[in-house]
């Protein structure tokens, strides 16, 4: 390529992005300026295969202990140290803090899910069943030990079929909990 070439190419670039030449001539510039691109790479090719290849082989054999990463730290104020609370347990009018229960602080760095294997088989379905399913299931298990089908029974048989629907319920709400998380 001569100096002559490159003069030209360049005024047509400045024309085409100063918006003057539009269309099918702006997609030649794109050409040309994409064909000089792969003129540059292809001339310089072995240079720059040389420093991403040391890059490469420098980072490869620096030993995992010897790689640090470096933090910066700043100090915080008491005004962050209470904007910190506020947006993470939700906050009223006048810098009061809301209680919450603990699954629904809202933090997003929050990763722990509750194994709901147990919960499942409470309820007598397959781990991942659908919400149908499950409440089908807790429908069937509700009328089979709801406390009115027993009124007539000892305490003894009344007081295990209410903490059944206790578990039933429990059961219920985790994995209703689950789909919407």
């Amino acid at each position: 390529m001569n100096n002559g070439f490159l003069i030209l190419m360049l005024i047509i670039a400045i024309l085409a992005f100063s918006g003057r030449i539009q269309g099918l001539s702006g997609l030649l510039i794109f050409g040309l300026i994409l064909f000089f691109l792969g003129w540059f790479t292809i001339k310089f090719f072995w240079i720059i295969l040389a420093i991403v290849g040391i890059n490469y082989l420098t980072k490869s054999m620096r030993p995992k202990t010897q790689r640090r990463t470096q933090y910066t730290y700043r100090t915080y104020t008491q005004q962050d140290f209470e904007d910190f609370f506020r947006r993470a347990a939700g906050s009223q009018y006048g810098g009061h803090y809301q209680r919450r229960s603990s699954e629904s602080y809202g933090n997003p760095y929050a990763t722990y899910t509750e194994d709901l294997t147990k919960y499942y088989m409470v309820l007598g379905v397959a781990k991942g069943a659908n919400k149908e399913e499950v409440k089908k299931a807790y429908l069937k298990k509700v009328k089979e030990h709801h406390p009115d089908r027993f009124t007539n029974a000892s305490e003894g048989e009344k007081k295990y079929h209410e903490e059944q629907l206790k578990s039933i319920n429990e059961a219920y709400d985790k994995i209703e909990k689950s789909y919407t998380v």
